[in-house]
């Protein structure tokens, strides 16, 4: 993250999101330090926009460890839907019962 992509200016507006900044799988949301001053960089691992950054972290870090799953969130980011849902089914396979791919299911 540098100081040109500050998560906290992000403003999305309306029902497409638009305003919102985009995540790659691997983008830098956030930068935790330590007590002791080690840093852990945390990351989108998924593609999609950011539609939401927890402002209440910054006045409130404890929340990260306290309540990871619910005020801790560091973001909430859209996944991107597939540019198509043929690029989806073509993925998709039937597994028999011993777990081996019986045959591919027509799109």
């Amino acid at each position: 993250m540098s100081e040109k992509c500050n998560r906290l200016e992000n403003v999305t507006r309306g029902k497409g999101k638009k305003g919102a900044q985009v995540a790659g799988e691997n983008s830098l949301l956030a930068v935790i330090e330590a007590d002791d001053g080690e840093t852990y960089p945390v990351r989108s691992n998924v593609r999609g926009k950011i539609v939401e950054v927890n402002e209440r972290l910054v006045k409130e870090p404890q929340l990260a460890a306290t309540h990871p799953t619910t005020e801790g969130y560091i973001a909430m980011v859209l996944p991107k839907i597939p540019d198509g849902l043929k690029e989806v089914k073509d993925k998709l396979v039937c597994v028999d019962g011993d777990g081996e791919a019986a045959k591919e299911i027509e799109g």
